[in-house]
């Protein structure tokens, strides 16, 4: 069944394997909450809390993140394929292993956040801030990066096969 939520407060709330497919959780307060292998695929989560949040291998796929607070977040694991990432927010995120393969990253702020090994290819990335974020061994394989921040960024053994990179600052 799907869920339609107009408000959801789940704050530190625990819960594993979670199935909340294309259900509706925007606007939620979901700050601390612990999950695990949490399935939102295709989920609405537009503006919602997730602010000191753990989940680790949720899968965030075809999901819309517009505006969605992860700041300070664990998402070790997670899958972010084809999601609207837009105006999110991840700085000190641990993204370490996370696949985003072909999401919307546009003014997205990653600063400070641990992006270890995660899958970026084919993103379109505009005006998103990667500064001071670890990005080694990240794939930004045909990624499309216009106006990106990276300055300070640990870059080592990041991939850039066939990546576009326009007016990037990296100081």
């Amino acid at each position: 069944q799907e869920v339609r939520a107009l408000f959801i407060k789940l704050t530190s709330a625990k819960a594993t394997s979670v199935n909340f497919t294309d259900s509706d959780l925007s606007h939620g307060e979901l700050e601390g909450i612990i999950l695990t292998k949490a399935v939102l695929i295709g989920a609405e989560l537009v503006e919602s809390n997730l602010k000191y949040a753990t989940c680790i291998e949720c899968d965030f796929s075809y999901a819309n993140l517009s505006g969605v607070n992860m700041a300070e977040a664990t998402l070790k694991g997670s899958k972010f394929r084809n999601a609207n990432l837009s105006f999110a927010v991840f700085q000190n995120a641990d993204l370490e292993n996370a696949r985003m393969q072909k999401s919307i990253l546009s003014y997205v702020n990653f600063k400070s956040a641990n992006l270890h090994n995660a899958d970026l290819t084919g993103v379109e990335c505009f005006s998103s801030d990667f500064s001071s974020a670890n990005l080694e061994n990240t794939n930004f394989s045909t990624a499309i990066c216009k106006d990106t921040e990276l300055s300070s960024a640990v870059i080592k053994g990041t991939i850039l096969k066939n990546a576009r990179f326009n007016d990037i600052e990296l100081k």
